[in-house]
């Protein structure tokens, strides 16, 4: 029996942060501040990725396409409702950019010396970098305390 492919998500605007939530997750997770819903939905077409909208009307429209309306506006209750789809799994954790939604790669330590600040750098060994926006990305405290929420958030849904 195969897995099945991770979903791939295109969020309205006023879901941006439960975007870089999904991210955070490993999910790949586009959201554009300035596209037209038509634009959104024919990329969930084209690219088979499930629209999420907070929009009744967007949620209800004509068109063929995968959807999900999200019915709370908390981040937390939000990535609770897709817990059908989405998993919580420490492996893909900031595997995407949180701010570009590309994949992070990790990168040789002495590459990034001068792109981070001393401390950081003395006491971590693991860098991720974005190659397309150059974000820089290690596990501190807020990778801890982010992991903790999310632990939270999936701890009902322990399946693996």
């Amino acid at each position: 029996m195969g897995t099945s492919p991770k979903p791939k998500f295109v969020v309205t605007p006023e879901l941006a942060r439960l975007a870089r939530w999904l991210r955070m997750l490993g999910y790949d997770a586009l959201c554009y501040k300035k596209v037209s819903f038509i634009r959104l939905f024919s990329l969930a077409q084209k690219e088979n990725r499930i629209l999420l909208t907070r929009s009744e009307d967007n949620a209800k429209c004509k068109h063929r396409f995968k959807r999900r309306l999200i019915k709370s506006d908390d981040y937390r209750r939000q990535l609770a409702e897709l817990k059908d789809i989405i998993s919580f799994s420490e492996a893909e954790m900031f595997s995407r950019c949180l701010l570009c939604n590309q994949p992070i790669s990790m990168i040789d330590k002495e590459k990034i010396k001068n792109k981070v600040p001393d401390y950081v750098y003395e006491h971590h060994d693991d860098f991720g970098i974005c190659h397309k926006c150059g974000r820089i990305y290690w596990p501190g405290t807020h990778f801890e305390n982010m992991k903790k929420e999310l632990m939270k958030i999936f701890q009902h849904n322990s399946r693996q």
